[in-house]
């Protein structure tokens, strides 16, 4: 829902260095006045910058969001931020091209593609930092910054990637299964099914069946999520290894075809990383074992669906 409103920035002689930042769906200058009414207060606040958008709600949590990335807010319950004015009015210009005063639409219609996700720009720049591209160095600690910016600002997404990243014993350094799993979590709470299959995996490597189990349920009985062929082939794998029953074993059956293909792309891929090693003299034995694995795995799963 709506609330078209204000952002503003005030400032204040008394208070050096700090800028309010808020939002009200009435005059900034009579906000001003209202704020230098407060005992205690020697000096009146000052309107440096007023911005009319759309939805003064999400435009305020988004250059609320941004700023506290910068680690500049002086409190997280507060709205003062140690910023200069000319990067608080960068950030509120930002809100605004995002959340600036739309055209009404004709009665009845809608207009879904044009809603803003202001967290889209968030998780474009974080995998950006984290894959080392479009020009940023590969930086995981930045892409976390970038990714629970988005979450913040309402990306659901941004949960899985982040307990991906946790969950990956390559980042040594900040390498978390059980915080991992609090994001999953947050992110099948908020309606994101492929937190739950990442989930299975975790309770699966617990040796955790009941747990394991309620998650698939989640997805194979979801009335949104059409379960993919790489997720078939996670429940299978993951059923087989430690011999569990398989409950939705008929429903696997039922997308034979686009598990089998996940696996033959993975064949795909280990025989081009072989030809590529052995053309740049890397060991390859170890892409000649990558490429047998995958066979092995065909092999299995297809007698499996049979």
């Amino acid at each position: 829902m709506l609330n078209p409103g204000y952002l503003y920035i005030l400032v204040n002689p008394s208070m050096d260095g700090l800028v309010k930042i808020g939002k009200t769906t009435r005059d900034p200058a009579g906000r001003a006045r209202e704020l230098s009414s407060v005992t205690g207060i020697p000096t009146p606040f000052i309107v440096a910058y007023e911005s009319y958008v759309s939805n003064c709600d999400e435009a305020e949590r988004f250059v609320h969001a941004v700023l506290e990335q910068r680690f500049c807010r002086v409190a997280d319950n507060r709205e003062f931020f140690q910023v200069p004015v000319p990067e608080a009015v960068r950030a509120v210009i930002h809100a605004e091209n995002i959340f600036g005063i739309e055209v009404p639409l004709p009665s009845g219609e809608s207009d879904v593609e044009g809603q803003a996700e202001p967290w889209r720009e968030m998780m474009e720049q974080g995998y950006n930092y984290y894959l080392g591209e479009n020009g940023e160095l590969q930086d995981v600690h930045e892409a976390l910054k970038c990714f629970t910016l988005a979450k913040k600002l309402g990306g659901v997404h941004a949960n899985w990637i982040i307990g991906m990243i946790l969950n990956n014993p390559e980042n040594t350094d900040i390498y978390n299964r059980r915080r991992a799993l609090d994001f999953f979590k947050q992110g099948a709470t908020a309606g994101d099914d492929s937190c739950y299959v990442s989930m299975a995996s975790i309770f699966a490597g617990d040796n955790h069946r009941e747990n394991w189990l309620k998650c698939w349920d989640a997805v194979f009985e979801s009335d949104t999520h059409a379960v993919t062929g790489i997720e078939g082939y996670c429940y299978l794998c993951e059923a087989s290894d430690h011999n569990w029953p398989m409950k939705y074993l008929q429903v696997t059956r039922g997308i034979r075809e686009e598990i089998l293909t996940c696996i033959l792309e993975h064949i795909r891929d280990a025989r081009a990383d072989y030809n590529q090693g052995a053309k740049s003299g890397e060991d390859e034995l170890v892409n000649r074992k990558l490429i047998e694995h995958w066979n092995n795995e065909y092999r299995r799963i297809r007698k499996i669906l049979s």
